[in-house]
């Protein structure tokens, strides 16, 4: 989905996604089996849109038990049990460098300001695509 800053397109996708975490156990029974990973990754293109759209997800999960956490710079995260991950180019590559997690899971893939990710990280996002099944 493409359109201007500010026109809705975060709360277009959000509760679609929201609504696949919480029906998790009919729609990803197999994934379910595999260890950790993220069932969605959303990159953003700053930390403080990783923090919005954290804000605006950790509200609705907070009774399914779901856990979204935000990375947006380099070092340790525990990433067990993790259904959402929020998170920047250089945070992602970094966690891919350490295999911070496994992204086999991954069945949702959403990229805040496209345009402007795809320009300077497309190499990053292939790679990223190739990690996932």
């Amino acid at each position: 989905m493409v359109n201007d800053a500010k026109s809705g397109k975060t709360m277009a996708f959000l509760p679609i996604l929201l609504s696949f975490i919480m029906e998790q156990k009919d729609r990803y029974s197999k994934l379910l089996k595999l260890r950790g990973g993220p069932f969605v990754v959303i990159l953003c293109r700053t930390s403080k849109r990783c923090e919005e759209i954290q804000d605006l997800i950790n509200p609705i999960l907070h009774k399914y038990n779901t856990k979204c956490t935000s990375v947006t710079k380099p070092g340790y995260i525990n990433m067990s049990k993790l259904e959402i991950l929020i998170t920047m180019p250089t945070a992602l590559l970094h966690m891919i460098s350490v295999k911070a997690t496994d992204y086999k899971r991954v069945c949702h893939f959403v990229l805040e300001d496209a345009d402007i990710i795809l320009k300077s990280h497309n190499k990053l996002i292939e790679k990223f695509l190739n990690l996932t099944d």
